[in-house]
């Protein structure tokens, strides 16, 4: 017979509340027990284990939510010549999913990955996007000092969305961001009016009779040169778009219709890989690009003229006076200077070079993606006084 003076204390803190981990069914929840004296043995009884389920160690009571909204778990703690003690805690889910759908969210991964490029706005603060190679597009949250991913909506199926290969911002919309994305055989523009937050698809130009659109490939040699893709300073509807493999392309109505440029050495056929466009932000009527040297070639191996200026919107294009010469006698896989990166402060415009080779390479690797860049250049010239 239970000695009634010898009771059992048995207790708990609060309530349990929690949110649903769709992993598992629910988050796992853990209660500690208060219970005298310590060496009782306790049992643990759910309402229903389908609905929640369990375990009990030590005097830790660790629940799991698998498909209920609340449940009820009833803990009995006895020893012999005492009086058993009950309790019945109520588990309540605050955030239950009826579909039991999973609901992803972002783990901060510190260091690691390859950011390609970033783009502030011209004239507005405070909006900076950055792109990856195979990460997609984020813009900076100057308030919480994070990255939010433009790229969340893309699924399997849309993995070429997450390839980004340059970002174009609208000096007169600051909410407008297009990007040009792209895998094989996928390529797109996509353009967003809120910040990224939602976009549209629009397609690239025609490269061929077969109807092949110009290709995009956020992942391929040279992803981490100058932006490909820039609006015009003056007017929206003008945007230049310099491609990987396909040439220079213009056009008037926002992305609808194209004009390929023509962009050649002297007596040379048109250029076809393309490092970077840029465009004068008080005069858009002056470009610069940077090819990959091919067409201008020498000799068929040596890289020739990269840099090249239009000062009539890309009517005409003629070679940047004052960049570096052809390397003579190197190595025999295409050596010479190709122009990484371009920007106009003031009346100077500034130019990064590299010259590209590992023994290896292709007429297009010559971006500084692929390492061993055996000697870079940096250059600064008076707009004006460049193509005379």
């Amino acid at each position: 017979m239970n000695n009634p003076g010898n009771s059992i204390h048995l207790s708990h803190i609060g309530s349990v509340k929690g949110r649903m981990l769709e992993s598992v069914g629910g988050e796992t929840q853990t209660l500690a027990l208060k219970v005298s004296p310590v060496d009782v043995k306790l049992e643990v009884y759910s309402s229903d284990s389908s609905i929640l389920k369990v375990s009990l160690k030590g005097n830790v009571l660790t629940l799991i939510p698998v498909n209920a909204h609340s449940a009820t778990v009833t803990v009995t703690a006895s020893k012999g010549g005492c009086r058993p003690a009950t309790e019945t805690f109520n588990v309540e889910i605050s955030n239950y999913i009826e579909n039991g759908s999973y609901n992803y969210k972002h783990i901060p991964i510190p260091g690691g990955g390859f950011v390609t490029g970033f783009v502030f706005h011209p004239t507005v603060p405070n909006i900076l996007y950055c792109r990856t190679d195979i990460g997609g597009n984020y813009r900076y949250d100057f308030e919480n000092n994070s990255w939010i991913s433009l790229i969340d909506h893309a699924i399997d199926t849309e993995r070429w969305e997450t390839f980004p290969l340059s970002i174009a911002l609208d000096k007169q919309n600051p909410s407008f961001i297009y990007s040009m994305v792209g895998e094989y055989p996928t390529h797109k523009i996509t353009f967003s009016e809120d910040y990224g937050e939602h976009v549209t698809y629009l397609d690239l130009p025609k490269r061929d009779l077969e109807g092949n659109s110009v290709r995009v490939h956020g992942n391929a040699p040279g992803r981490s040169t100058g932006e490909r893709l820039v609006v015009d300073s003056k007017d929206s509807s003008v945007l230049y778009m310099a491609t990987m493999e396909d040439g220079l392309w213009k056009t008037t109505d926002r992305c609808n219709t194209w004009t390929r440029l023509n962009v050649a050495f002297p007596g040379k056929e048109a250029e076809n890989c393309f490092a970077f466009v840029e465009i004068d932000p008080c005069d858009s009527n002056f470009i610069v690009v940077a090819t990959n040297g091919q067409r201008g070639s020498p000799d068929n191996n040596i890289r020739g003229a990269s840099v090249y200026v239009s000062m009539d919107a890309g009517e005409t294009f003629n070679v940047l006076k004052g960049a570096p010469a052809p390397v003579i006698g190197g190595s025999s896989d295409h050596p010479g200077y190709v122009g990484q990166r371009a920007v106009f402060i003031d009346k100077y415009l500034y130019i990064t070079y590299s010259a590209y080779n590992v023994g290896w390479s292709n007429w297009i690797s010559y971006g500084c993606d692929l390492g061993m860049c055996y000697d870079e250049q940096f250059i600064a010239l008076k707009w004006m006084e460049m193509v005379k």
